[in-house]
C-alpha cells in the first residue's frame, strides 16, 4: 500500500503489542548483530517484505538507520539489508512518566 503524502509507513499499523515505536533506538538482541544500536524508522510495508522473501514469522519488521545481515526466506545465504524483525529489537528508553503509563494502561484489553 502506497504512503500518502504527510504519512508515514506507521499511520496504516497499530502499534499496540509492538516492542518498538518509531524513532526509539533499539538494541539489537537476536542475529550476528545482536548488541547493535539501531534507530526504527518505521514498519516496513507486506509488499516490500514480500518482495524481500522476508518470512511471517519474521513480521513485523521496521526500517532501520543501519544494514544488519540476516537469513532472508528461503535463501539460507546472509543478506545485508536495513530491516530487523521487531521481535529481534529491545527498545532502549528513559522512564516512562506518569501520563504513558496511564495511556498504556487505557489500551488495554478488558479481561472482564
Amino acid at each position: 500500500m502506497p504512503v500518502a503524502p504527510g504519512q508515514n509507513c506507521c499511520d496504516r499499523v497499530s502499534m499496540k503489542g509492538l516492542r518498538c515505536r518509531p524513532g526509539d533506538l533499539a538494541l539489537v538482541i537476536r542475529g550476528m548483530f545482536a548488541g547493535t544500536v539501531v534507530t526504527c524508522i518505521c514498519l516496513e510495508s507486506g509488499e516490500k517484505l514480500d518482495a524481500l522473501g522476508v518470512t511471517q514469522d519474521s513480521r513485523p519488521t521496521w526500517l532501520v538507520d543501519r544494514s544488519l545481515e540476516w537469513g532472508c526466506g528461503a535463501n539460507p545465504d546472509h543478506t545485508r539489508m536495513p530491516y530487523a524483525p521487531d521481535a529481534s529489537l529491545l527498545p532502549i528508553r528513559p522512564e516512562p512518566d506518569q501520563c504513558e503509563i496511564e495511556r498504556d494502561l487505557c489500551e488495554m484489553p478488558d479481561t472482564n
